[in-house]
This record gives C-alpha cells, sequence and structure tokens, in this order.
C-alpha cells in the first residue's frame, strides 16, 4: 500500500501529543498532557487523506498516528497537568516518562487512557509518496492539493471550515 511521506525541511519542527486521562473512584476526570519535539523525522498520511495547500501554509501537517513515525533528536518535552495533581505525582508521571516514554504509557501498569494523539509537522515540508513496507519512492516532491471550498457563503459548512485560507 502507497502512503504519502511528509518530511519537515528544517529542523525542530516535529511535536508529538498525548492526552491522557484517569477515571477516579468517584468518577471524576483528571487529565495531563506531554508534548516532545524533534529535531528531524517524517510522519505518514494514507492516500485519502492528502496533504492541502492550506495545511502547508497555516497550521501544519497532521500525520496518522497509527500509519507510524520516524522521529530523530527528541530536544523538549513539555507537560501540562490539571489542578488536582500533587507535585509528586507531576514528578512520578515525568520521571515515567523520562524512562520509558510512549512505551511506559501504552504497555506499563497504570489506570492512565491515552484521549488523543497527535503528529504534527510544521512547514516547509516536502511530500513523496512511498510504499508504507518498504519505504520506497514511489513519486517525489509531491504538490498539495489545492482547496476551493464547495460552498463560500457564509456561514461555512463546518466541515470545510477548517480548509478555508483566510489568509
Amino acid at each position: 500500500m502507497n502512503v504519502y511521506r511528509i518530511t519537515p525541511l528544517e529542523k525542530k519542527n516535529i511535536t508529538v501529543s498525548y492526552d491522557v486521562y484517569e477515571e477516579l473512584p468517584d468518577h471524576q476526570i483528571r487529565t495531563w498532557k506531554v508534548e516532545e519535539t524533534y529535531r528531524w523525522g517524517c510522519g505518514y498520511r494514507s492516500l485519502e487523506d492528502a496533504v492541502s495547500e492550506w495545511e502547508t501554509n497555516n497550521n501544519g501537517v497532521y500525520c496518522e498516528f497509527d500509519l507510524g513515525s520516524d522521529v530523530e533528536d527528541l530536544i523538549a518535552v513539555y507537560f501540562e497537568f490539571d489542578d488536582g495533581f500533587t507535585d509528586e505525582e507531576k514528578s512520578e508521571i515525568e520521571q515515567n516518562w523520562d524512562n520509558g516514554g510512549p512505551s511506559w504509557l501504552f504497555d506499563g501498569e497504570h489506570n492512565w487512557q491515552v484521549e488523543s494523539t497527535e503528529f504534527l509537522i510544521c512547514g516547509p515540508v516536502k511530500i513523496d509518496l512511498v510504499d508504507e513496507w518498504s519505504n520506497e519512492v514511489i513519486e517525489e516532491n509531491v504538490q498539495p492539493k489545492p482547496f476551493k471550498p464547495s460552498n463560500t457563503a457564509w456561514p461555512f459548512p463546518m466541515e470545510e471550515f477548517g480548509k478555508l485560507d483566510l489568509t
């Protein structure tokens, strides 16, 4: 199967974030988030989700986490906690993350659940069509697809709102 490989052309432009939650015995929810920044790497998107000009010109390209990633040189890790955490709990989470990263989160013995993951590459980017298994390049320098909203009357349809070029 072929996929799009998205590679940043400048360093420090890859972020991977995880939104995490725990349901407490009293049915309260508490959450934390961790964001990692990498110097180099690439992400992938399926053929059904071609990269648009709007993404490359505005907010960056979101990659599909389940298609994998190839990141190198972790340079920063940021944590954000709800108010309900003690300093000891924050320290324990941060230490576990430092020792195991995402593998601790997905495979560790704890009550934390992953709400969402996000893999973002900020532009400029290079887009190649590659074989998913061998990573062999099928087509180099694929151009982002132009975005043309189907309805330009206000109010814009919500499914197209994020795709509009408002510049």
